[in-house]
């Protein structure tokens, strides 16, 4: 389940910021390109095992001026992903530095590996 979750291709472009996801044991981590975004213009929610991060890119053009080319895209972006498990939000944390996002995403206490004591009564 999670080969086919991290390996899946991609079938259509991605419309929005770039992202990686990779798992280190207890945590998920996203990291997601952001040149130019403040936290002010990010929006990240987490509804069970659904992420969502959306925001705004918007043009930097000086007013009045005339753009002769332009290949990078503005305007409302959203994304979502389905999570491979529950995380736990009171835990998660999201830190903005260089134009780089990087979300920690924590598992879910349910989703932890738990030790179950063996009785010898």
């Amino acid at each position: 389940l999670r080969r086919s979750f991290f390996n899946h291709p991609a079938r259509r472009a991605v419309r929005g910021p770039k992202i990686n996801l990779h798992e280190s044991g207890e945590s998920l981590i996203l990291t997601m390109l952001a040149p130019g975004l403040s936290s002010d213009e990010l929006e990240i929610k987490v509804h069970n095992d659904l992420l969502t991060l959306s925001g705004e890119l918007r043009s930097r053009a000086p007013e009045g001026y005339e753009a002769h080319r332009t290949e990078r895209r503005s305007g409302r972006f959203s994304r979502s992903f389905r999570l491979p498990y529950r995380v736990d939000t009171e835990t998660t944390t999201a830190t903005l530095r260089e134009g780089v996002l990087e979300l920690t995403l924590a598992k879910h206490a349910d989703e932890q590996p738990r030790q179950i004591p063996i009785s010898t009564n």
